[in-house]
């Protein structure tokens, strides 16, 4: 999946960060943007009246996703995030 002109400081994303290209590994499109969505979305808090937002990755006007194969990943494998990775600093 890859975000469409990716920047966290765009304001139609809604304060979602958009780290730019992302690989999920999953079953299908839906699955895909289910995952990044628990790996990127942040949780907001809408009052009473003030509508629903889609997040982000759930529109594809905002973020656009295709399959891809790739030699680096394996296909089979469980729904997950393999693009961008996070690695943690030394403690």
């Amino acid at each position: 999946m890859e975000a469409a002109g990716a920047g966290s400081e765009r304001p139609e994303l809604g304060g979602q960060l958009a780290p730019g290209v992302v690989i999920v590994r999953a079953p299908d499109e839906e699955a895909a943007r289910d995952e990044a969505q628990r790996a990127f979305g942040i949780k907001t808090r809408f009052g009473p009246g003030a509508g629903v937002k889609t997040p982000p990755w759930k529109r594809a006007s905002l973020v656009s996703a295709e399959r891809v194969r790739d030699e680096r990943y394996e296909e089979e494998g469980p729904t997950e995030v393999l693009e961008p990775v996070f690695t943690l600093p030394p403690a």
